[in-house]
């Protein structure tokens, strides 16, 4: 449970009281025998919603049950959040890739340097890593 309470905790939007308690009722949605449905669905944690999402990026959408968050899934998923052309008003998108830090630096220059038309696909972004 330690590595769960982390990954809640690293998450950020629960305080240090919260996050054991929320690990605690997480471990029946990961078990084998857990009902996905109800995992996808997951609670409410005051007004944060918690989910456990199985996620399997080199399998497409055909190759998986619905619910699994596929690799086009996630690579759309960013490619839309950080595509500086469909910026919301409420925040910006053009700012120094040294604040996301040395391990993103690379992942969110790639994202944020892909032409309108191209499309994010994952070999692309770990051959472009190397």
């Amino acid at each position: 449970m330690a590595n769960l309470s982390e990954v809640i905790s690293w998450a950020g939007v629960l305080g240090k009281d919260e996050v054991k308690k929320v690990a605690s009722k997480m471990l029946p949605y990961l078990s084998n025998d857990g009902d996905r449905k109800v995992a996808a669905a997951g609670f409410n944690e005051g007004n944060v919603r918690v989910r456990a999402l199985l996620s399997c990026p080199p399998l497409s959408e055909d190759e998986c049950d619905a619910g699994i968050l596929t690799g086009d899934i996630i690579m759309n998923y960013i490619h839309a959040c950080l595509d500086t052309s469909k910026a919301p008003k409420t925040c910006a998108r053009r700012y120094s890739y040294e604040m996301w830090g040395d391990q993103h630096y690379e992942i969110v220059k790639w994202f944020k340097d892909l032409k309108v038309d191209q499309g994010p696909v994952l070999e692309n972004l770990c051959e472009s890593l190397g």
